[in-house]
């Protein structure tokens, strides 16, 4: 008899109402966190929290809606922009796994890391660069509201 033999078979013999196990009830495990880790983790939670409203303010203070026009009235950086997001990075990207020769899933991965938009984390790096932060807005509008429309 091997194991999943005998895991069936103890599985069948439970015939009884009283044997069977109820699956609904949730058995909870709780542990006790030191004191200071709360500490640290309601401390952290803080300053993330402040660092993140005081980047946002930052960055919606140095910016200009003349600038966000200009990029609206002109919007070939934006078409570049898209153009390298659904075109160029995900050809570098599979070509990157076919020279490589990777398997299937780090290639998978390196094919969702290419195609995915940066983000609000790239609109924080152009502005800590001092980039064109109208030009990020713009992009980032268009590109995000050409994904949800795909």
């Amino acid at each position: 008899m091997t194991l999943n033999d005998s895991y069936t078979a103890a599985l069948t013999s439970t015939t009884n109402a009283e044997d069977v196990i109820d699956t609904t009830q949730t058995i909870l495990i709780t542990t006790e966190r030191p004191e200071w880790v709360v500490i640290l983790d309601y401390t952290s939670t803080i300053l993330m929290t402040c660092n993140v409203i005081i980047l946002m303010l930052a960055m919606g203070a140095a910016t200009y809606w003349r600038e966000i026009w200009d990029h609206v009235k002109r919007p070939w950086g934006c078409l570049f922009g898209m153009v390298c997001q659904f075109g160029f990075f995900p050809a570098l990207g599979f070509g990157l796994c076919i020279g490589l020769q990777l398997p299937t899933y780090e290639a998978l991965g390196v094919l969702i890391l290419v195609c995915s938009p940066g983000g609000a984390f790239s609109n924080f790096f152009t502005y800590w660069v001092d980039g064109d932060l109208g030009l990020r807005w713009d992009y980032s509008g268009v590109l995000n509201f050409v994904l949800f429309a795909a």
